[in-house]
């Protein structure tokens, strides 16, 4: 405990570790006059917090000060406080500072009664004339505290104020002493207390307080405009130890309280100690009195559970917050969409979409993959920025198993931490795969409820050719003779450990352990991925585990029915929302409702795009019926091309089409899989049926929507996505993004220029995906980045004029395009540069599967079905 919490800071750099607290005090009393020095010396106003470590525990303090009260180590920490506190109110004088400096002393809170040492010594302080203290808040001993403020020739000396007043009120005092604006967007709760200080006022500006234990009010306190008492109602009081007012342990726990019931009056001025209880409902005087304050009390836990909509800013801005509507699908290829060249595939509500807004034709994923294109998507951040990308040794670009430690940090910031930022309600329907857990079980680290969702309904991982019901294996189709590999690899590791066993240079014990590990690691495999549905297929509300495994034939309506719902509750509620769509369409398992089952031209994959399309037909229609579409930006794209390698265990086609483009999904130097088909429709600010085809990317929406929302750009980090909003308008031309960088895995395979002039957009190629002889797809499940070809040169393509990437271009074949690589080249070295070391969360340890994070519900058997659709 001592090693992880006692560290001392200057500014962002630890310097002692652990503190020395024998010369704290006199350190810190150091510190604050050196930094009023500096103040004076460089003729500037200050601000200085001093927050003395005394006399919380421990209570150690300089040799000059040990033993020297009477009051034992707590008195000898007061003395050496009160000593600190002198010298530097004597520099103030010194400096000639003191006629123009506000000076205010407090506690924190009141002493603690609990506290007691090894061997019984008392080490907390009293809180006389008052009952109670810390961590007892429905008491004055606990939240009353001694405080004085000094301002010369404003405040006269030697007075006593007994009006409540509280420490929240120096934030706006302080505010208006230095001119600074209150702000309008949150509530404040401290007052102006200058005039009552200075006596110009003699009743506070603060007439009703309210005292928290946590989350709870266990009492409030009342000062009416007449007379001069102070009321205090008390709903729960602390559990004191008989006779005794402390609790057993070493704090009063809020959960422990003693409910009053009915609430009882203190009235404060005459009754300081609180012995004098008066049931509120002992007279007509009495229980009008706690009307009135049920009312502001009411009104007050009202404003508290409306904060979201206090910070939506709506005073402060001239035009209403637009709604944010994301919809995502999983694979669907550029040619999968009649709008965007499909003439058999039926997707009329995606085709009208596309009439109602511009469709980006040259709208590009940051990867090929899943996982790290969606990182990007929601941060706008390459996915090298935010780890989500693997480095060797590990090859697995995506989140293998929900039970895993693989996750976006929580450092990163999201798309939906912008809008709650800005008093958004944000939701996220289906599918995340950026991780769960880290360390613990349930942790929940990585869950969108901490990545700034309010509401999540969805499937954690991503749906998996697993989940048919015919046998079909990710894993199995991969490696078809998995199971022979194992047998060989135990016969060529145990063969010659038998021989060094017949020769006795190892013992039976040693042969029997290397048999069990090498047994114990092909059992771990065959075990995680033999299971991998019932650990993978898992439906979540919130924090909650509802199903499992998932019904698939329901899931797309019921996404179609949370994602309205959720609309529904935002317009009554009368907030501006984000919601995500995260279909788990048109990944395998390809399993769809009855309604759409073999009625595509297609096969399953058809059917599964034609219900996809039929849901988002759905949400659409509800977003017009709820009269929000107006006031709605709806963006349309899928996380990466179509998947060209997928198939069935009967060999049937599970994957799109990309067409006219080269490759698919995991094929990140080809169009393939990483030009998706994209729409963005916001009614009277983006003019309707019009096509873009510069270059613009998925984390392009991050900015473009923060901007749109009035959230600040993080400026802390590099943010890659571009405002394409005057793009969208018709107000610029030109892409903002003239250079585009095309990662497989954490490596570069490609990238992409917009030359200011012309209109000829330039992907330079350094290595491309090693297809089957006469194909553009690999042998296996996906093409791997490590298999890739090196080309050298390097190759152009020309993507205005060679769309399939038919016509490569050695990069050193003319003066022309050498010119033009090195200029690609320059930019290229500055953009890995700006990326650093690579901080991977997808590395082999943290992928495995790990049995201790793994969710299970109604163990041992882990089956469960929704309630709320059951």
């Amino acid at each position: 405990m001592i090693l992880l919490n006692s560290l001392l800071y200057r500014n962002l750099d630890i310097v002692e570790q652990p503190i020395n607290l024998e010369t704290l005090s006199e350190r810190y009393t150091k510190e604050s006059i050196e930094f009023m020095e500096n103040s004076t010396n460089n003729n500037a106003p200050f601000l200085l917090v001093v927050s003395w470590n005394h006399v919380h525990t421990a209570l150690i303090t300089s040799k000059r000060f040990r033993g020297k009260s009477k009051h034992g180590r707590y008195g000898d920490a007061v003395e050496e406080l009160d000593y600190g506190t002198g010298q530097i109110i004597s520099k103030l004088d010194e400096l000639g500072l003191t006629d123009d400096t506000l000076v205010y002393f407090t506690s924190d809170n009141g002493a603690h009664l609990e506290e007691r040492g090894m061997h019984g010594e008392v080490d907390g302080g009293i809180n006389s004339p008052f009952k109670g203290g810390k961590g007892h808040p429905s008491v004055d001993g606990g939240i009353r505290v001694p405080s004085i403020v000094r301002f010369p020739n404003q405040i006269q000396k030697n007075i006593d104020i007994n009006e409540p007043t509280t420490q929240m009120d120096m934030f706006t005092t302080i505010s208006n002493l230095i001119e600074a604006d209150i702000p309008k967007d949150r509530p404040i709760d401290g007052k102006d207390i200058m005039p009552l200080m200075k006596q110009k006022e003699s009743i506070t500006p603060t007439p009703f307080l309210y005292h928290y234990c946590n989350n709870e009010i266990h009492a409030m306190r009342y000062r009416p405009p007449e007379g001069n008492k102070v009321w205090k109602l008390v709903f729960k009081e602390p559990n004191y130890m008989s006779g005794q007012e402390k609790c057993e342990g070493l704090a009063c726990l809020c959960r422990n309280a003693l409910v009053l019931n009915p609430p009882v009056f203190y009235e404060l001025t005459s009754d300081l100690g609180e012995r004098k209880p008066i049931p509120s409902d002992s007279s007509e005087k009495y229980r009008n009195l706690r009307d009135i304050m049920m009312k502001q009390l009411d009104d007050h836990v009202t404003s508290m559970m409306q904060t979201w909509r206090i910070i939506l800013c709506i005073s402060m801005v001239t035009a209403k917050s637009p709604n944010i509507l994301l919809i995502i699908v999983d694979d669907l290829g550029y040619g999968d969409v009649g709008c965007f060249g499909n003439q058999t595939i039926r997707t009329p509500s995606i085709d009208k979409l596309s009439t109602q807004g511009v469709k980006l034709t040259h709208h590009l994923t940051s990867s090929a993959l899943c996982t790290p294109s969606r990182s990007s998507l929601l941060t706008g951040r390459y996915p090298s920025r935010t780890g989500m990308v693997p480095t060797p040794p590990s090859r697995f670009g995506v989140i293998l198993f929900l039970a895993s430690s693989a996750g976006l940090p929580q450092s990163e910031i999201t798309i939906a931490e912008q809008a709650k930022s800005k008093g958004y309600k944000t939701g996220l329907i289906g599918k995340w795969h950026l991780g769960w857990s880290e360390s613990k079980y349930n942790d929940s680290v990585f869950h969108p409820l901490n990545h700034g969702f309010d509401y999540y309904y969805g499937h954690p991982l991503t749906n998996m050719q697993d989940w048919y019901d015919d046998g079909s294996s990710v894993f199995y189709s991969q490696n078809p003779m998995i199971h022979w590999q194992a047998l060989a690899s135990i016969i060529a590791i145990m063969l010659p450990m038998y021989f060094l066993y017949r020769k006795k240079y190892i013992g039976a014990v040693i042969l029997s352990l290397i048999l069990f590990l090498i047994c114990f690691v092909w059992g771990y495999v065959f075990f995680a991925f033999h299971h991998v549905t019932l650990f993978n297929s898992l439906l979540y509300r919130n924090f909650d585990l509802v199903e499992q495994p998932i019904n698939l034939e329901t899931l797309s309506e019921r996404y179609t029915k949370e994602s309205i719902e959720f609309l529904e509750n935002s317009k009554k509620e009368n907030v501006p929302f984000l919601l995500v769509v995260s279909w788990s369409h048109v990944h395998t398992a390809l399993i769809t409702s009855k309604q759409f089952q073999g009625k595509s031209k297609h096969g399953r994959y058809g059917d599964a795009v034609e219900e996809m399309d039929y849901g988002t037909g759905q949400i659409l229609s509800s977003l017009a019926k709820l009269g929000l579409a107006d006031d709605t930006l709806v963006y349309f794209t899928s996380d990466n091309g179509a998947h060209l390698e997928e198939r069935g265990l009967h060999g049937e086609v599970d994957g799109g089409v990309n067409t006219p483009f080269k490759g698919g999904k995991a094929q990140t130097s080809v169009d393939g899989g990483i030009r998706v088909p994209s729409i963005v429709r916001f009614p009277n600010q983006i003019k309707e049926n019009i096509e873009i085809s510069e270059p613009t990317t998925q984390m392009d929406m991050f900015t473009t929507i923060s901007n749109l929302m009035g959230a600040d750009i993080p400026k802390d980090r590099f943010i890659d996505g571009k405002d394409i909003m005057p793009l969208m308008k018709q107000k610029e031309k030109i892409t903002p993004n003239p250079f585009l960088y095309h990662y497989c895995n954490n490596e570069i395979h490609a990238m992409r220029y917009r030359p200011p002039e012309g209109n000829q957009i330039w992907k330079l190629v350094f290595k491309e995906p090693n297809y089957m002889p006469g194909e553009t797809k690999c042998a296996g499940l996906v093409c791997a980045c490590k298999n890739a070809i090196v080309l050298d040169p390097p190759v152009f393509y020309e993507m205005t004029s060679d769309l399939g990437e038919q016509k490569p271009i050695p990069s050193d074949s003319s003066e022309k395009y050498r010119n033009l690589r090195d200029i690609l080249m320059k930019e290229l070295d500055d953009h890995v540069k700006s990326v650093g070391t690579i901080n991977s969360q997808l590395t082999i340890s943290k992928l495995l599967w790990n049995p201790l994070l793994q969710p299970c519900c109604n163990f041992p058997s882990c089956k469960c079905t929704d309630p709320k659709y059951s």
